[in-house]
């Protein structure tokens, strides 16, 4: 099959509507019937250019990426969602031929 890759890249500490922005994701996967896989980074520059990371004592810098592997329909139903919402999360988008051997 052909489809795409999402990678949704945010932070820990990053919230939308008073819950963590990954969480929104998460839940929206699952609301849609989707895949999703939530990895942690141990250190990550952003957009303004500074480096995040998870400290000793404190989780909230630390980078957080959701990748999920979708056909092309439910690329365009996840995004429709997404620019509802207006979330503004960060994405990469990547064509993919995927399927089960």
């Amino acid at each position: 099959m052909k489809g795409y890759q999402l990678t949704f890249s945010t932070l820990q500490s990053r919230e939308f509507q008073g819950k963590r922005v990954i969480d929104h994701l998460a839940q929206i996967a699952k609301e849609e019937g989707l895949g999703i896989t939530i990895m942690s980074g141990a250190q990550g520059r952003g957009r303004d250019g500074e480096w995040r990371s998870a400290g000793f004592f404190e989780l909230a810098d630390q980078p957080l990426e959701a990748v999920m592997n979708l056909s092309e329909e439910e690329c365009e139903r996840l995004f429709e969602r997404l620019e509802a919402l207006k979330m503004g999360v960060f994405y990469t988008k990547i064509p993919i031929e995927y399927g089960i051997l």
